[in-house]
């Protein structure tokens, strides 16, 4: 450092906060210098015997090798283990010039405690930014150092269970019908459309055959805010043929469902009705257990889109709906990382939210257990997205221009008190130590 008590600084955070053992002197002579911590540090040396890889030990990982004015060398990288080892001369660790986290937070506070901002200190007790998390649903709240979905969200959807009917329409929902080939009735479960369903059956039915509207039959609800973040799902008991497209009345966000099970789409609303209908010739779905939930999800802003973020995710005990990372948002476009535990097939994958229409760019089967923590990273610059999975990579986008300069990132679930997060960290991607790891 040009001035050394820049040096003596750095020593007495390291040295107070136990990361150095022995001494760390700012004059000649030879010392013992033991330290270990996964921050970023220059390590400079004045004269004597360089700081080689032969002399490192354990987790450094050497990046870059300068020269400054005095014959100073310096090696930035990731100081992991530098054990017993003698330097003559000098040797200081200081910061590196940038902050090695944009944003860091390990949700130590106390329990149910809201996310307010992020921590002012990282790991080695070096400043970072303290940013503020912005809920933009539902939100979270500290529990055990671990950050959880609060109160399950209200389920919007009025009469979503099918339990009440006036003659053969849904009690709280728009039915449009046009004609006998598009038909909307009660059934049981495991029933599909009949001339004669079973009285009191308790599940919806969607039929047509040859004619109607060209979304005819749909049932419609006006229940949705513009601009938030919704998990909408569907329980199909039974498929005879077609399909059954679920999502806004508007077409702006929809999924179109062919198979039997549980189904939850996450979209930002840009109309405020939501529809299930048919576009197909036949069709025959019988459904139940329509939910429509606002998502808790709350967004830290470090002010850089190309950036590699980390989080620990921890699935939940039960239960199939997902919950993930929120990557480059600006309001109805953004990026999603979905990870939907107990679910055969695709269960990880990268979701475009572009003016609120999700699009599926990447998707892996991962079979995800329940009650275990997953190491997510997401490493982002320019149009480029590679998503990792305990450091191996699972999905992978190349071209994603939508949102490419926004800056927001966070966290968020699809409105049950389900996933947990912990140790969120930002890094500005040109500074992190990619050949390390993720």
């Amino acid at each position: 450092p040009r001035d050394p008590q820049e040096g003596v600084a750095a020593r007495r955070r390291l040295c107070g906060r136990g990361r150095i053992q022995d001494s760390l002197q700012v004059a000649g002579g030879r010392h013992r210098v033991c330290a270990a911590t996964d921050d970023r540090h220059d390590v400079v040396h004045r004269g004597g015997m360089p700081v080689g890889d032969a002399d490192l030990h354990g987790g450094w990982r050497e990046s870059t090798v300068r020269r400054l004015p005095g014959g100073v060398s310096v090696r930035q990288g990731l100081l992991g283990e530098l054990t017993m080892v003698s330097i003559r001369d000098l040797l200081l660790l200081y910061p590196a010039g940038k902050k090695a986290y944009l944003a860091y937070d390990s949700f130590t506070r106390a329990n149910a405690e809201a996310l307010g901002n992020s921590e002012k200190r990282g790991p080695l007790g070096l400043a970072r930014l303290r940013l503020p998390w912005t809920i933009i649903g539902g939100d979270f709240d500290i529990v055990g150092n671990l950050v959880v979905a609060g109160d399950a969200q209200a389920n919007l959807a009025v009469n979503g269970t099918f339990a009440a009917w006036v003659g053969d329409d849904p009690t709280g929902w728009a039915v449009i019908e046009t004609g006998p080939v598009t038909d909307i009735t009660e059934v049981a479960a495991g029933e599909a459309h009949a001339a004669a369903p079973t009285p009191g059956g308790g599940l919806c039915n969607m039929y047509r055959n040859g004619g109607g509207g060209a979304n005819d039959p749909r049932i419609i609800q006006t229940i949705l805010t513009l601009g938030e973040l919704y998990a909408m799902s569907v329980d199909v008991d039974t498929y005879t043929s077609g399909l059954l497209r679920m999502g806004d009345a508007d077409g702006f966000a929809s999924m179109s469902i062919t198979t039997t099970g549980h189904h939850v789409l996450v979209f930002v609303a840009r109309s405020t009705a939501i529809a299930l209908r048919t576009l197909v010739d036949p069709t025959d779905v019988t459904f139940d257990n329509v939910s429509v939930r606002e998502c808790h999800a709350e967004y830290i802003d470090p002010g850089s889109a190309d950036v590699v973020y980390r989080a620990n995710l921890t699935t939940p005990a039960a239960g199939t709906d997902p919950a993930g990372l929120i990557l480059r948002r600006n309001g109805a476009t953004q990026w999603l990382v979905q990870m939907t535990p107990g679910t055969a097939g695709t269960d990880f994958e990268l979701i475009e939210l572009n003016n609120g229409v999700p699009t599926s760019r990447a998707q892996a089967d991962r079979d995800f257990a329940i009650n275990t923590t997953y190491r997510i990273a997401v490493a982002l610059t320019g149009q480029s997205i590679k998503v990792y999975q305990d450091g191996i990579e699972r999905l992978s986008y190349a071209t994603a221009a939508v949102g490419q300069t926004n800056t927001q990132f966070g966290i968020w679930d699809s409105a049950a008190a389900n996933f947990s997060f912990d140790n969120v960290e930002i890094t500005q991607y040109a500074r992190y130590n990619h050949a390390g790891g993720y």
